[in-house]
């Protein structure tokens, strides 16, 4: 979170501040109270005004970093692609920072001949609430919208939005002291999307090439697709999964190491036209083949994941 820091004029070196007293402020003892439903505060303490501030602001963040993590992890979204995103979270996180410029320092306070400055900072409540339903209304709008659309790989995409739903609705029911209206929650978007999309889709799953990660993305496949709302089963809507996964030595000089070139192609077909496609390939080494596979597996995973809806199975 940028900090942003104001600067403190004092009238005459030879005099104390004017925030230094001998009593401490009631902010001191509750600032809760004082700061009232208008801010959101925090008291930083340090033997410099700048720290203080960097310290006051900094516990203000600590509110929201937690609630939105602890949000984040329960989010079944999120759990999906924790394995392949390892920084996703972070990211989630601190792009949603941005929300918190609105914090000020308030006040300070020293006590006379003592070191320790204190520092009261505050977040403004309605002018955060009303940036952050900015952000949320377009989002909830585009669930709402995507869910309604009549394709289930718009499922996937309404599916996507939860993550970045998250940190907003954790910061609305922060500074707002309510919770945000918006439908389909995700604790029940399976069960709704299975009622919606009732019929199943029929699906023929092949795999060919030299690679032993074809099950695996098999079955990741399968698995995702049902988390998103599809039900397998015979039905007048088929489609055939045709995948390669390919594997191939390439030339490397370091002794005991081996280089390998990855590449997975899935066509999806709907009779005889083809209307979906993910396709990726990389080059890995290391010292074993279980290496480059681990590899070529945690990355072929997250192609998939974000880019499932491509394979347009409606």
């Amino acid at each position: 979170m940028k900090l942003i820091l104001i600067s403190l004029f004092i009238i005459s070196c030879s005099s104390a501040p004017e925030y230094e007293t001998e009593d401490a402020p009631s902010w001191m003892a509750d600032a809760t109270i004082f700061c009232g439903e208008k801010y959101l505060c925090g008291v930083g303490e340090a033997k410099s005004i700048k720290v203080a501030d960097a310290r006051a602001r900094a516990e203000i963040a600590k509110i929201f970093q937690t609630e939105i993590t602890t949000e984040l992890k329960s989010s079944e979204t999120f759990q999906t692609g924790a394995e392949v995103k390892e920084n996703y979270l972070n990211e989630i996180v601190e792009s949603s920072e941005q929300n918190l410029e609105n914090v000020k320092i308030l006040e300070h306070w020293k006590k006379k001949n003592k070191n320790e400055v204190y520092a009261l900072a505050g977040l403004d409540r309605r002018a955060t609430q009303k940036k952050i339903k900015e952000q949320l209304d377009p989002l909830a709008s585009e669930l709402k919208v995507l869910f309604n659309s009549g394709k289930r790989s718009d499922l996937i995409r309404a599916k996507k939005i939860y993550p970045k739903l998250y940190p907003l609705l954790t910061q609305w029911r922060i500074v707002s002291d309510t919770e945000y209206t918006y439908a389909p929650k995700e604790a029940g978007f399976v069960a709704a999307a299975l009622e919606k999309f009732s019929s199943p889709v029929e699906i023929d799953f092949s795999w060919s090439g030299n690679s032993d990660l074809k099950d695996t993305m098999n079955n990741y496949i399968k698995d995702l697709l049902i988390k998103n709302g599809y039900r397998f089963g015979r039905s007048v809507r088929k489609y055939s999964l045709k995948g390669n996964i390919f594997e191939r030595s390439l030339p490397i000089k370091i002794d005991g190491y081996l280089k390998k070139e990855f590449e997975i192609n899935i066509d999806v077909f709907r009779g005889e036209k083809l209307v979906g496609n993910i396709n990726h390939h990389l080059k890995t080494s290391g010292r074993n083949w279980g290496q480059l596979a681990e590899r070529a597996r945690l990355t072929f995973m997250n192609v998939i994941f974000e880019n499932l809806e491509n394979l347009n199975i409606n």
